[in-house]
C-alpha cells in the first residue's frame, strides 16, 4: 500500500534507512537535503518505508503542486523494488491522486514509459567511474586527452580549498542571468546543505584552477557514499581562453581515481555543456522529467 504522508508525519530516521540503503541511493533524497532546499516536504511511502518518494510542494492560488527544487537534480523512487516498473506507475499513479499539477524528476532507476496522464522527457546525465587510476584523461576520449595537453602548458595550477561560501557566490555572480528559476533563497538554502555536510565531517571539496595567483575555474563537490557530486562548475571567461576546466577536471579525475568512486557529472541537455560532460564520461544515465496538468481548464496556466 502506498501512502501519501505530509511532512510533519514523516519518520525522517526510517526515511533515511530506506535510501542509505537503496540500490540506487542519491544525497538529494536524503531528509537534511530536502529539508534545506525544498523546507516542507511532502512523501509517498510503501508499506513500511520499503520504497519511498519524496515529493517537494509549493503552493499558488491556494493550490497545491508539484515541482523540482534547486540543486537537486533527481528524486523520485527509492527502495529495494524502486526498479520494478509496475511500481513506478502505482508511485504516479497515487501522486496524481493528491496532486493536479506536477513538474518534477525521476531518478535513472526508475522505469518509465509514455503515459496519456502525464508526459515523460528524458534528460541527459553523464557519469564517470574513477574505479581505475587515470592520469590526464588518459582513459578518457581522445578530445579530452588532448585539450588536457594544451591546457598544461597554460601554466595553471590546480589547489584545494575550504571556502565553499565563495564558491557558490562565485557561481551565483557568473550564471544567475542563466539560472532564472534560481531564487537568492536557493543559494542561501544551498549554503546550508554545505554546512550541514561540513558539521557531520563531509565538507564540500572544493577544488580550484589558479592562473598567476588568480582563480579561473572551481568546483564544488559532494562526497556522499560513493558518488562525488559535481554541484558547482565555474569557469571565469579568462578560464575559458585558458583551456582551465580541462585543466581542472582533468587533475580532479588524478586525484580521485582509483579510490572506487563514481563521478556524477550532472550532466546538461544545454548543447555545449553537455558536449564537455559527455566527452569527459563513460556513461550516459538519462533520467525521467515528469510532467501533469490534470487542473479545471480555466486554471490550467496559473503556473
Amino acid at each position: 500500500m502506498i501512502r501519501h504522508v505530509l511532512y510533519e508525519a514523516i519518520d525522517q530516521q526510517r526515511w533515511d534507512a530506506c535510501i542509505e540503503t537503496s540500490p540506487h541511493s542519491l544525497v538529494y533524497a536524503c531528509s537534511f537535503y530536502l529539508n534545506a532546499m525544498a523546507g516542507k516536504w511532502n512523501a509517498l511511502v510503501l508499506n513500511d518505508y520499503d520504497a519511498v518518494m519524496p515529493v517537494p510542494y509549493r503552493k499558488k492560488m491556494g493550490i497545491q503542486y508539484v515541482y523540482q527544487p534547486a540543486f537537486i537534480q533527481q528524486l523520485g523512487i527509492f527502495g529495494h523494488t524502486a526498479d520494478i516498473p509496475f511500481l513506478t506507475d502505482a508511485f504516479m499513479q497515487t501522486l496524481m491522486h493528491h496532486y493536479r499539477f506536477a513538474e518534477c524528476t525521476l531518478n535513472y532507476a526508475n522505469p518509465v514509459s509514455q503515459n496519456e496522464r502525464y508526459h515523460v522527457q528524458f534528460r541527459s546525465n553523464y557519469i564517470k567511474n574513477l574505479h581505475q587510476p587515470e592520469q590526464g584523461f588518459e582513459l578518457s576520449s581522445t578530445y579530452m586527452q588532448k585539450r588536457y595537453r594544451r591546457a598544461e602548458k597554460n601554466n595553471l595550477t590546480y589547489e584545494t580549498g575550504y571556502d565553499f561560501a565563495s564558491v557558490i557566490a562565485l557561481y551565483k555572480t557568473l550564471y544567475h542571468k542563466r539560472l532564472t528559476d534560481f531564487t537568492p533563497d536557493d543559494f542561501q538554502h544551498f549554503h546550508q546543505v554545505c554546512s550541514h555536510l561540513q558539521s557531520v565531517g563531509k565538507p564540500p571539496l572544493i577544488r580550484m584552477c589558479k592562473h598567476q595567483g588568480s582563480i579561473v575555474a572551481a568546483l564544488l563537490l559532494v562526497q556522499w557514499n560513493n558518488r562525488l557530486y559535481n554541484l558547482i562548475s565555474c569557469v571565469l571567461p579568462e578560464g575559458k581562453k585558458l583551456l582551465a576546466n580541462y585543466f581542472l577536471y582533468g587533475k580532479c579525475v588524478e586525484e580521485f581515481s582509483g579510490q572506487g568512486y563514481i563521478l556524477d557529472l550532472e550532466g546538461s541537455d544545454e548543447p555545449g555543456i553537455g558536449f564537455f560532460y559527455e566527452k569527459m564520461s563513460d556513461q550516459h544515465q538519462p533520467y525521467p522529467f515528469i510532467r501533469f496538468n490534470h487542473l479545471p481548464i480555466p486554471l490550467r496556466w496559473f503556473k
